[in-house]
């Protein structure tokens, strides 16, 4: 083959491989700019989320549905958790500068006071993580990947009725009404002590807790021993700080079960060791499905990857926080368009038929996940002799509403 024809030949192709692109470009609709905001509390981590953030713009902007693309622009705000007025602000200025797609809140606390905001306002939330009972609601604005607690109480009580656990005795906050359990019917409770913390008055507060401490263990004690089998106390609000205000007491017949406010993926919070040292400490939390741990481990990899960050950083409410991100931007791209009704009208589709880094997420009338996973943690001191402040934990058994299993316990010791 002369030179001559050698070129010739080389532009042929060159030229054939372009008409090729420019005909597949002109069967992809490209939306342009789509901004999604995120908008987390600032106790989560400022740095790790804002990397997270970049993340996700990566991600996004791989997405194409259909032959629909579009240039993801991600923005971050971070205000206290606990100030709802910052969380109003960054929500106003969100929609100010045009960002009405919201991955958030991540608390019930927040998520409860920004609710009636994004419906007047026609912007979509899409929370990774707040789980109140309160925000089931059909025909709102508000999408949640995390089921409300609701499902928590039943593997909870649940896991109760296998321990042989029939009676509950609360002691909650009553500032702020501390947790309860709902709906259980079938695990009564028998009684409630409340406590007003002042907490300006240091050794009044210690006085108040072992009071209410030793007050709930009598009350427990006095049930077993009427042969109601256990006794258990739900210790509500502010249990790190009544337990670390406890002593040394013993309390053989209280329970602490507190839900998501642990994420066994990424470690024990040290402040566990004196919790564990006082009473039986259980969490029925929220964890990754078999379905999604190759997903999420592949996620991991490849944000280490991208970000060159530790993927170990990464928790169940990053995992959450990425399904949310990836759902909303697949939903933008399925319905071709930011119009809000556009977008809800495809979201649950979407999202029930997308693999994500915690399984697939079905959702129900409300908008919320109507296909949880849960495992029921215990957690113990190693040696409380030698080593008190070491904490290990057991997985006691898990609740799979995936494969409509039931739940499988085995015995707390």
């Amino acid at each position: 083959m002369s030179k001559k024809i050698l070129v010739l030949f080389i532009a042929t192709i060159m030229l054939a491989s372009l008409a090729l692109i420019q005909g597949s470009a002109k069967t992809t609709y490209y939306m342009g700019d789509v901004k999604i905001g995120i908008i987390v509390p600032s106790q989560a981590g400022v740095e790790k989320q804002t990397a997270l953030k970049d993340y996700l713009q990566i991600k996004a902007n791989q997405l194409n549905v259909g032959g629909t693309t579009a240039n993801f622009l991600f923005e971050i705000r971070t205000p206290d958790g606990y100030d709802q007025d910052s969380y109003l602000a960054d929500l106003d200025e969100f929609h100010i500068n045009g960002v009405n797609f919201i991955i958030g809140d991540y608390w019930t606390y927040d998520a409860k006071y920004s609710i009636a905001y994004i419906n007047a306002k026609g912007m979509l939330m899409v929370s990774p993580s707040c789980t109140g009972s309160n925000l089931a609601c059909p025909n709102d604005n508000l999408y949640r990947m995390s089921p409300d607690d609701s499902f928590n109480s039943r593997a909870v009580e649940d896991m109760l009725k296998t321990s042989g656990v029939n009676e509950i005795i609360i002691i909650k906050n009553a500032q702020i009404g501390g947790d309860t359990f709902e709906p259980i019917n079938t695990v009564p409770v028998v009684s409630v002590v409340s406590y007003w913390p002042i907490w300006s008055d240091p050794a009044r507060l210690d006085m108040e807790f072992n009071y209410v401490l030793q007050r709930a263990e009598s009350l427990a004690s006095a049930e077993a021993q009427k042969g109601k089998s256990v006794a258990l106390v739900l210790i509500g609000a502010d249990t790190n700080a009544l337990l670390s205000k406890a002593g040394s007491g013993s309390y053989p017949n209280l329970y602490n079960l507190n839900w998501y406010r642990f994420d066994y993926w990424s470690g024990i919070p040290a402040d566990l060791a004196q919790e564990a040292a006082h009473v039986h400490l259980y969490t029925a939390t929220q964890a990754n499905p078999p379905n999604g741990d190759a997903v999420f481990n592949a996620m991991k990899s490849d944000y280490a990857a991208k970000m060159g960050r530790d993927p170990n950083e990464l928790d169940l409410n990053d995992a959450l926080t990425y399904d949310c991100a990836m759902v909303t931007a697949r939903s933008i791209l399925t319905a071709k368009s930011t119009t809000l009704q556009n977008v809800i009208s495809v979201l649950p589709t979407v999202s029930g038929s997308y693999l994500g880094a915690t399984g697939y997420c079905v959702l129900d009338a409300n908008g919320d996940r109507a296909n949880p996973y849960f495992n029921m943690i215990g957690f113990y001191v190693k040696d409380p002799t030698t080593n008190p402040s070491t904490v290990d934990l057991q997985v006691y058994g898990h609740c799979d509403y995936y494969l409509k299993k039931g739940t499988v316990w085995t015995t707390p010791p």
